[in-house]
């Protein structure tokens, strides 16, 4: 499997919406550089959003830095206006492969992650309708683009439609999830107002699913140190779920292969580690 590791799980990160570590008119604050020193840890791989119909070039900068330093790119591209934007022989789509497969940069693409989710801007209540597009996608990498994996990806929740999703094997490399850990306290079984789910588990699913026939990535993730409904700071909460979650991860899922972090903040979810010392340590 192209940028498969041999052993182990490589971790990533989505850091360039952390302001705190990442300005792009200054080279010194770049999240390449400031995001493995803050976490004191080095990462393999970066996650960039483009929205479908993009032209990539904007982020050439991006990428020669990710070819110095040996890194694979994670290209969440998303159909922002709708599923059908995506066509037969869309040129756009070719010459984007075409581009990624001359580039030295490493690149992963994953198309229309968190389909299942009725929130997201492409979702689409009857499946075939994504099937069809996401094949159209995975047909020209394919043909166009070898050395790049497509990665289908769904989000975490619903957890019930996420196979009325799958698309085949064949046109899939890696199956992904987004997974995100939110402060839900109200489902506590005993009515005692304690969230006591755990994040480690929020791969069952998924993993029973598909691990037998894929590898499977973390595309992007994070335990938020912010109640949503009440706006309270959980950030010691957040701490022991993403510690709960990296000590059990190689353990319960050995057919992950790539962790990525979400590292920023977006209104009531609050994931970024550089203004939250105990989210950090952890």
């Amino acid at each position: 499997q192209v940028h498969e590791p041999k052993g182990g799980i490589y971790l990533g990160a989505y850091a360039e919406g952390d302001t705190n570590i990442y300005n792009p008119w200054d080279p010194s604050r770049f999240y390449m550089d400031t995001f493995p020193a803050m976490v004191g840890k080095d990462m393999a791989a970066y996650l960039l959003y483009v929205p479908y119909g993009m032209d990539i070039s904007s982020y050439e900068s991006h990428f020669q830095v990710a070819i110095q330093k040996d890194k694979i790119i994670q290209i969440a591209l998303e159909p922002r206006d709708g599923l059908q934007d995506v066509k037969y022989n869309d040129q756009y789509l070719i010459n984007l492969a075409k581009d990624l497969e001359r580039h030295k940069c490493k690149f992963m693409l994953r198309f229309g992650g968190e389909m299942n989710d009725t929130t997201s801007l492409w979702y689409h209540a009857d499946p075939s309708v994504f099937i069809e597009k996401f094949r159209i996608v995975a047909n020209i990498f394919h043909t166009y683009a070898p050395s790049v994996p497509v990665i289908w990806a769904p989000n975490y929740y619903p957890p019930d439609t996420i196979d009325d999703y799958y698309p085949g094997d064949e046109y899939i490399d890696y199956v992904g999830m987004s997974s995100y850990q939110m402060h839900a306290p109200i489902t506590d079984p005993l009515g005692k107002g304690v969230d006591r789910s755990r994040w480690s588990n929020q791969l069952d699913t998924i993993y029973s699913l598909y691990s037998h026939k894929k590898p499977i990535i973390i595309v992007e993730s994070g335990a938020s140190c912010m109640d949503y409904d009440t706006w309270a700071d959980i950030t010691s909460y957040a701490s022991w779920q993403i510690k709960d979650f990296y000590t059990y991860l190689p353990i319960k899922y050995p057919n992950v292969k790539f962790s990525f972090i979400f590292n920023t903040d977006r209104e009531r979810h609050k994931f970024a580690m550089s203004s939250r010392p105990e989210y950090l340590n952890a």
